[in-house]
């Protein structure tokens, strides 16, 4: 390998923060969704994209400019003989990252707007994207034996705004937990009771109850159906040794549990506050005697 006159990595923010949202949709729909098979393919996909276009790597050595995406399965390398131009030159922000086609030839950028220009024999044109474009025009330039054309851009780097981006989406995903872990809501009605949680909702027909029932012994689970599982909070559809399948609103280390038998299926409530799960029992009394 010749030796090497200028080696950098360009991190690209903007498909590192794409894949770790579609990594953290694929986690939550999991969390939430047992049998969603979206983590299976969303944190794959995700994995791929980053280890395939997540970072830009430009060598220059004594014969070749060697341009390589992620591990290197997308790659390039450019003869300097054939360099007849360099110059720094920006690229316009709806090209976009990735391999693209522009005009002439093609573009192999992973963030930014920034990139150096290369003109090869016969009019064929190379842009490649970089953060640090003066340092490069001119390390292609040296070794090529040309000139190199500047624009008086400083090279700057940014690494504040992908952070943030990060930061959000996993703000976003520790709101909607905390949210879905909080206490359900009962609706009680001379016709129906209704349960709903942050993405869960049952509704049972005041017809259809054969049963309420309190116990203190937390429900035995033997699936996950659709439904959310965290710590000791339960919401959703889940399979319940000796009661088949259901709907769970509960906390398993707070008893007691109310299960409301109703045709064919049932709903389990229990609160960590003892006033409301005590609240919940005279109102299904209520109903119960109308």
């Amino acid at each position: 390998m010749p030796d090497e006159r200028y080696r950098h990595t360009q991190r690209g923010w903007t498909i590192i923060a794409a894949s770790a949202g579609l990594a953290t949709a694929g986690v939550f729909a999991s969390l939430v969704g047992g049998r969603s098979p979206a983590v299976y393919v969303l944190v794959p996909v995700a994995a791929i994209m980053a280890l395939l276009m997540g970072t830009l790597t430009v060598a220059v050595d004594d014969s070749h400019v060697r341009i390589r995406f992620g591990i290197g399965l997308i790659r390039r390398s450019i003869e300097l003989s054939t360099i007849g131009s360099a110059a720094v030159t920006r690229v316009p922000w709806w090209v976009g990252t990735g391999v693209r086609r522009i005009e002439g030839g093609w573009l192999y950028n992973v963030a930014g707007r920034r990139a150096v220009d290369l003109r090869l024999d016969g009019g064929v044109r190379v842009a490649i994207g970089t953060d640090e474009p003066s340092a490069l025009a001119t390390a292609i330039a040296e070794a090529a034996g040309i000139e190199p054309v500047h624009t008086g851009e400083v090279d700057a780097r940014s690494f504040a705004w992908p952070a943030i981006v990060i930061a959000l989406l996993v703000a976003c995903l520790g709101v909607l937990v905390y949210m879905q872990t909080q206490p359900s809501r009962v609706d009680l009605s001379r016709e129906r009771v209704s349960i709903t949680s942050m993405f869960y909702r049952t509704v049972i027909p005041t017809s259809e109850i054969t049963e309420v029932v309190v116990t203190d012994s937390a429900p035995a689970i033997e699936a996950r159906l659709n439904g959310f599982a965290l710590g000791k909070t339960r919401r959703g559809r889940f399979r319940v040794s000796g009661l088949g399948e259901g709907s769970l609103f509960v906390e398993m280390d707070s008893p007691p549990f109310v299960v409301i038998h109703a045709k064919g299926s049932f709903a389990m409530l229990s609160y960590r506050n003892y006033e409301h799960t005590s609240k919940l029992i005279e109102g299904l009394a209520k109903v119960a005697a109308r």
